[in-house]
C-alpha cells in the first residue's frame, strides 16, 4: 500500500510515494495559487525530462494540479536508466502517483490527464492499459516509440539500439507502446515534427502505428498536431503524410508553448459520455 509524506505548506507539496519494487516515487504537487477551499481543477501528470519544469507552469499559468514522474534515487540499480525504469514497475510506480493524484479533493477526476515526452509513453501507456481503473480524459504523447518494430529507424549507435535491440523480447515485452494505446479510452494527441528526435532515418512509421492502434481501438477521439482529428494514416506509403507533421526537427523552441497550448485544450473539452 502507498504512503504518502507532505513537507510544507502553500501551492508545493513535496511528496513520496512508498511502492512495490520500485521502492518510491519523489515529486511535487503543484497547486494553482488562487485554488478555493472546496474548488475543483483540471489535474495532469506530466512523464519524462521536461516535466518538473512544464507542471510548475501549469499550475502557474493554466491554473491545473500538476505533478510529473522522474526517477528517484533511492530506486533499485536496474531502473535507473529511464528506459529500464519504464517496464512494469515503473508503470506500476506511475499508476500509483496517478491514483493518488485523481484522489485529491481539488482535483476534477473527470478532466485530469498524462503527458508524456519520448519514451516516456512508454510509461503512460503501460500504466493506464494495465490498470484500467485509473481513467483519464486525455493523454498527450511527444513523439513516443512505439515498440521495437521500429528501431529500424533509429541509428545504430543510439543506446537503446546497442542496449536493448529488437530481439530483447524479454525487455520489449514490457515497453511496447503501440500494444497498450489499444487498451486505453482517452483522448489521443500525438505531437509529432517532421524529423523526430530520435527516429531520424524513418517517415514517422512509429508515429503512424500509434495514431492508427489508438483509433482501432479504445480510443474514441484521436489526433494529431493541429490536424483534422480521427484521420487513418498511410502506414503503406508514410511518405505520403509528411505534411501531417511539425516542420522543422527537435530541439523545437515552441515545443513548451505547444504542450501548454494544448493542454489546455484538452481540458476545455468535454468529458468523454459512457457511449463513446
Amino acid at each position: 500500500m502507498a504512503i504518502a509524506t507532505a513537507h510544507g505548506a502553500g501551492p508545493v507539496e513535496n511528496l513520496r510515494l512508498d511502492v512495490p519494487v520500485y521502492r518510491e516515487v519523489r515529486t511535487h504537487i503543484h497547486r494553482p495559487a488562487d485554488l478555493k477551499p472546496g474548488e475543483t481543477r483540471p489535474a495532469v501528470l506530466l512523464i519524462g525530462a521536461p516535466g518538473c519544469k512544464l507542471a510548475a507552469t501549469l499550475a502557474t499559468t493554466q491554473r491545473m494540479v500538476a505533478t510529473h514522474f522522474s526517477p528517484a534515487e533511492n530506486i533499485p540499480d536496474e531502473f535507473r536508466s529511464w528506459e529500464g525504469g519504464l517496464g512494469h514497475a515503473g508503470q506500476d510506480a506511475i499508476a500509483i502517483l496517478l491514483k493518488h493524484l485523481l484522489a485529491l479533493p481539488e482535483v476534477d477526476t473527470d478532466n485530469a490527464g498524462l503527458v508524456t515526452f519520448s519514451f516516456g509513453v512508454v510509461g503512460g501507456t503501460g500504466a493506464l492499459a494495465r490498470h484500467p481503473v485509473l481513467q483519464v480524459k486525455f493523454l498527450i504523447d511527444w513523439e513516443g516509440p512505439s515498440g521495437p518494430q521500429n528501431l529500424r529507424w533509429v541509428p545504430r549507435d543510439h543506446k537503446i539500439v546497442r542496449n536493448h535491440p529488437a530481439n530483447d523480447k524479454t525487455f520489449w515485452q514490457e515497453r511496447t507502446a503501440s500494444e497498450f494505446i489499444k487498451k486505453i479510452r482517452c483522448r489521443y494527441l500525438r505531437l509529432q515534427s517532421d524529423e523526430d528526435h530520435v527516429q531520424v532515418l524513418g517517415e514517422n512509421q512509429h508515429a503512424i502505428e500509434m495514431l492508427n492502434n489508438a483509433a482501432a481501438g479504445l480510443c474514441p477521439w484521436t489526433r494529431c498536431n493541429d490536424n483534422p482529428p480521427n484521420l487513418r494514416y498511410n502506414a503503406e506509403h508514410p511518405e505520403r503524410e509528411r505534411g501531417k507533421w511539425f516542420p522543422g526537427k527537435p530541439p523545437r523552441p515552441d515545443m513548451e508553448k505547444i504542450i501548454l497550448r494544448c493542454t489546455a485544450e484538452m481540458t476545455q473539452m468535454p468529458p468523454l459520455r459512457s457511449d463513446q
